[in-house]
């Protein structure tokens, strides 16, 4: 039901664009892509801030279930995400969680490794159940009318619009004893979408985001013809997900052409496609992924502006770049995906940022990011802006489905 000072609110900016005329059909600039990033959790408040200024329209990440709960008795803290949600809506920037980051104490007792599930949801009576509770937990605190808002009446009315229903389950790493069964995402699927839309019937439950093939996944579409055996998945889900590593905007394009194709096989054309994420390292070793400083910009706007004139083609509503910020000091150290990032570890400004903001209509700003203070970005100060695990980076596409 609709809090008071919600009805109120609308009702007041309804009134006033009645007044001045403006109460007029939406434009076919309502429709554009939303162009966005995907970013660590540790964000600082003068980061969102230049993500604001620059025209960022969301911000993918990860709303980590073992950081919020870290042990089964202790009582959820939510104070990094209540920091984050209150800038980002002052500065009018969405945010994408990723529902991911299970606890050790609600794993399944075999997920020790990469290799067995690492990073899975659990299966077990215990875990599964309170994952529920945990996702019922983020809903009621950042979901429309929720306690945040509640609770802090001067920030700008921003909730979470919609929810990712974790990350690539068909790799290893993401999915239960690392068997990459999509009967088991099925599962999870139905039953945190009807937490999701009991809890905000206005919410939106978004597919988890998949590459095409790697060496540690099944193939997607495999995948997915499995996935839509399930009894009324279809139901269970409002946005599909991509993540189209290629090594040119072509290879980008290439792969959407490939989901919308199986999306129409499979009696699913008109649905909603997002890319939560694509992108290039500008530095790790050698790679068909890894470029230039340049080029890696000048891949970020080809493809994006490729995509913006082919939406209505694809259905595309939103894009993330895959990253915000590297996770690695420049140079040939770690992988390509260390390095994907619109600004160094440390804040320097890369080429891509200008592209991004050229492409997003926003302005670039100057010099380094700098934190809520104004003072520069410093790692030693900081340790955990590295801290997601290596096992969450996107896993290169193999080489038959990069081109």
């Amino acid at each position: 039901m609709p809090s008071f000072r919600a009805a109120r609110t609308a009702l007041a900016a309804l009134l006033a664009l009645a007044a001045c005329g403006l109460l007029l059909p939406a434009t076919s600039s309502a429709a554009k892509i939303r162009f966005g990033v995907h970013a660590q959790n540790d964000l600082t408040a003068g980061e969102i801030e230049r993500m604001g200024r620059g025209g960022v329209g969301v911000t993918r990440m990860i709303f980590r279930w073992s950081e919020i709960e870290p042990t089964a008795e202790s009582p959820r803290n939510f104070r990094r995400y209540d920091a984050i949600m209150r800038t980002a809506a002052t500065e009018g920037v969405d945010i994408l969680p990723i529902i991911v980051g299970v606890p050790g104490w609600a794993r399944d007792s075999g997920a020790i490794s990469p290799e067995t599930g690492l990073e899975a949801w659990p299966l077990n009576p215990v875990g599964a159940a309170r994952l529920q509770l945990f996702i019922e937990a983020v809903v009621q605190r950042y979901g429309h009318d929720g306690s945040f808002f509640v609770e802090n009446p001067t920030v700008p009315d921003r909730p979470l619009n919609a929810y990712q229903l974790w990350n690539e389950p068909n790799r290893q790493v993401f999915s239960p004893s690392g068997r990459s069964k999509a009967g088991d995402y099925a599962e999870l699927l139905k039953a945190s979408a009807l937490t999701i839309r009991q809890t905000d019937p206005r919410a939106k439950v978004v597919l988890a985001g998949m590459p095409e093939r790697t060496t540690t996944s099944k193939p997607l579409d495999v995948y997915l013809k499995n996935l839509y055996k399930a009894p009324e998945v279809k139901k269970d889900f409002d946005i599909m997900t991509l993540h189209p590593y290629g090594v040119d905007e072509k290879g980008v394009e290439g792969a959407i052409k490939r989901l919308r194709s199986q999306l129409r096989r499979l009696g699913d054309k008109n649905r909603k496609l997002w890319i939560s994420e694509v992108g290039w390292g500008s530095g790790g070793s050698p790679s068909p992924f890894r470029k230039k400083a340049s080029e890696q910009a000048r891949l970020l706007e080809k493809t994006f502006n490729r995509l913006e004139k082919r939406r209505k083609k694809y259905r595309l509503g939103t894009v993330i770049w895959f990253s915000w910020r590297d996770r690695l000091p420049p140079g040939k150290t770690g992988e390509w995906q260390e390095h994907t990032g619109l600004f160094e570890m440390e804040g320097e400004m890369k080429p891509a940022w200008t592209a991004f903001t050229a492409v997003s209509g926003g302005s670039p700003g100057k010099g380094d990011l700098r934190d809520g203070l104004g003072l520069p970005l410093r790692l030693d100060q900081n340790p955990a802006i590295s801290e997601l695990l290596p096992e969450l980076l996107p896993s290169p596409p193999t080489k038959d489905l990069a081109q």
